[in-house]
């Protein structure tokens, strides 16, 4: 995790779409949770991470389903390479300011079990990802 000295503003290191009123920047997350070995995973996790945070929530979330749809036709989805007690969701959720009971916060911990190697489908996550997409496009 980042001091506040070291949030310091940068468009290639700390990009402010993932950074302001976070202390754990979601590279962080993809590297403990061994994301920086599966591409497409890594993608649906950044689309995931900044879903809001830039300019269009659906957007980055329909993104962030092209990517696991990818993930699901090109590598192998019976993957466990995530350990017991790693940066957990609950950690991030507390430090990204997102609602429990949320569909993104249902999603990190959908995936994260996934990375697990728990019963958890990507199927699950993109039904999770897809129904925050259809609250979202109601509400706007």
């Amino acid at each position: 995790m980042y001091t506040d000295a070291q949030l310091k503003d940068s468009l290639v290191s700390h990009p402010r779409h993932y950074i302001p009123d976070r202390r754990i920047e979601p590279c962080e997350v993809m590297e403990t949770w061994g994301l920086v070995h599966h591409h497409y995973l890594a993608c649906a996790f950044k689309y995931l991470a900044r879903a809001g945070r830039k300019k269009n929530a659906v957007l980055d979330l329909n993104k962030a389903l092209w990517y696991l749809r990818r993930f699901e036709t090109i590598e192998d989805p019976r993957i466990s390479f995530l350990e017991e007690g790693s940066m957990t969701p609950h950690l991030l959720l507390s430090d990204w300011r997102i609602e429990p009971q949320t569909c993104r916060a249902k999603a990190f911990f959908a995936l994260y079990h996934f990375l697990q190697g728990r019963e958890v489908s990507t199927q699950k996550l993109q039904d999770i990802i897809q129904q925050e997409i259809t609250h979202l496009t109601k509400t706007h």
